[in-house]
C-alpha cells in the first residue's frame, strides 16, 4: 500500500508543463529546531506531479497566489528527469489555501424608537361586559404565539394598538364584536373594564 503524504507551501521553482501532467518542487521540513545531535534542521525537497486537468483548474503553469495544500502518494521509482527532487509525490488533491477573510467590524446598531402610540381618544369607550362574542370567534381562537406577542406590546404601552370593531344590537349586551377578538381576550386577561371601540353600522340593517 502506497504511503500517503500531505504538503503545504509554495512551489520553489517554475511549474513545468508536460504532455500528461504539471511538475513543480516543494520543500517541507519538520520542527524548526533540529533533533538533538544534528547541527541543522533537515528539509526535504519533493517533486509534485499534478494531473493536467487538476493543474489547469488552478491556473498552472502560472504560479499560485497562495500556498498550496497537496495530498498525494509517495513514489520512489520515478526517473530523475521526472523527479529532480529527493522524493516524488503523485498528487490526488491540490488546492490553494486561501487566507481567512478579516472579520467584519461590527456596526453599532442604531436605537430604534418604538412607533408612537395611536390616539384612541376619538373612539367611544364601552364596558367589556356589553360586548357579545359571536360563536364563530369562540370556535376558532387566535394563535397563542401571536396573542402573547401582542399582549406584551399592549402591556408595555398600557393601551390597545387599535379599537375593537363592534356593531350595535338589540340584545341586552348592546354590542356584537365584528373584529378584534384577540384584543378583546387580552383586555379581559388584563382585567380591564372598558375598551375603545369603533361602532360599525348593523350589517343586517336595511338601507
Amino acid at each position: 500500500m502506497a504511503a500517503k503524504i500531505t504538503l503545504t507551501g509554495m512551489p520553489t521553482g517554475d511549474i513545468v508543463a508536460t504532455a500528461n501532467y504539471f511538475r513543480f518542487e516543494m520543500e517541507e521540513g519538520g520542527s524548526p529546531a533540529p533533533p538533538k545531535g544534528l547541527p541543522v534542521a533537515s528539509v526535504m525537497t519533493f517533486t509534485v506531479l499534478v494531473s493536467t486537468k487538476a493543474g489547469k483548474k488552478l491556473g498552472f503553469p502560472r504560479k499560485p497566489a497562495h500556498r498550496l495544500l497537496v495530498q498525494g502518494e509517495l513514489v520512489a521509482d520515478l526517473p530523475l528527469s521526472q523527479c529532480p527532487g529527493e522524493i516524488g509525490v503523485i498528487a490526488f488533491k491540490v488546492e490553494e489555501i486561501l487566507p481567512k477573510e478579516a472579520e467584519p467590524q461590527s456596526t453599532p446598531v442604531a436605537s430604534v424608537s418604538p412607533p408612537p402610540l395611536p390616539d384612541l381618544s376619538a373612539y367611544p369607550v364601552v364596558p367589556l361586559e356589553q360586548i357579545a362574542i359571536p360563536d364563530a370567534f369562540q370556535r376558532t381562537p387566535p394563535s397563542a404565539q401571536r396573542t402573547a406577542e401582542l399582549q406584551a406590546q399592549i402591556r408595555e404601552r398600557g393601551q390597545l394598538d387599535e379599537p375593537l370593531v363592534v356593531e350595535r344590537t338589540v340584545e341586552p349586551s348592546g354590542y356584537l364584536l365584528r373584529d378584534g377578538y384577540r384584543r378583546y381576550l387580552i383586555a379581559r386577561q388584563f382585567g380591564w373594564d372598558t375598551v375603545p371601540v369603533r361602532i360599525e353600522p348593523d350589517a343586517n340593517a336595511s338601507a
